[in-house]
């Protein structure tokens, strides 16, 4: 498994049979080995694409479970579109960490066969994280995430202390010389920013302005303004984080704030 990011791929490997790429590559056909979605709003989530196209048994029963549908309007459109398939959006910080302890843990074909075997039991959203957490614990299937975790949360202080704050009209901005990833949501529920500017989790050379879309006030920040006075890498589609080609220690806060701000 290599982990690289969307602007990474290839046309080659777009076009070669004997890659598979999930998530990344802008292109949906199972011939190709290619399970992405972001290209069209239409798709359901890279998950739902492989499992639909896996032989798998019971899978009409796996796909209609409230943990699959769950997972994929929260990755198409955040947590908060829960309730558009009928799935309460409540969630804390304990099933935070408990979704990243499993998503951060070392691949396992028994974490998969596990994760279809919580999704037949057609559980609750959050009650289908709590089981899978405590049948992979119990098979110590978890220890990198936890590892991975705590050195994170100790980093995330760190960091954290270096950000600085910057108040508008419209709201508090962060800004960070390093990622916070994967904390922005525990950055954004702690400090209440309307955005955070910080360097790109993945490439060095890029800057990412993530939006807090926890909050309403945000709801009307267009993002892709950005595009207009920097270099375009990246937007998702549902406009929460745009990428940008400038380093993190060249880019103009005044500026940003400037253009996305602006009315």
């Amino acid at each position: 498994i290599e982990l690289k990011a969307p602007q990474e791929i290839s046309q080659d490997e777009i076009n070669d049979p004997h890659i598979l790429l999930v998530d990344v590559g802008g292109n949906y056909n199972p011939e190709l080995l290619n399970f992405d979605h972001h290209q069209d709003l239409n798709l359901p989530c890279s998950l739902v694409l492989v499992l639909n196209w896996l032989p798998i048994e019971d899978k009409e029963s796996i796909l209609n479970s409230p943990f699959l549908k769950g997972i994929d309007i929260t990755d198409k459109k955040g947590p908060k579109a829960l309730p558009e398939v009928g799935i309460s959006p409540d969630w804390n910080d304990e099933l935070d960490k408990m979704k990243k302890t499993i998503l951060l843990s070392e691949p396992h074909p028994e974490i998969g066969k596990t994760f279809l075997e919580v999704c037949k039991m057609n559980l609750s959203y959050q009650d289908s994280w709590k089981v899978l957490y405590q049948k992979l614990d119990e098979k110590n299937l978890l220890e990198q995430g936890k590892e991975i975790i705590e050195k994170e949360e100790k980093l995330y202080q760190e960091k954290k202390d270096k950000v600085i704050f910057f108040n508008t009209e419209k709201g508090k901005v962060a800004f960070s010389p390093e990622t916070l990833a994967p904390h922005h949501h525990k950055f954004f529920k702690e400090t209440g920013v309307i955005f955070l500017i910080e360097k790109n989790s993945m490439k060095e050379n890029h800057t990412s302005i993530i939006k807090n879309t926890q909050i309403p006030e945000t709801k009307d920040i267009d993002l892709s303004k950005v595009f207009s006075i920097y270099p375009k890498i990246f937007i998702h589609q549902s406009g929460f984080i745009a990428v940008i080609d400038t380093e993190i220690n060249k880019v103009s806060v005044d500026k940003i704030l400037e253009i996305l701000l602006s009315e």
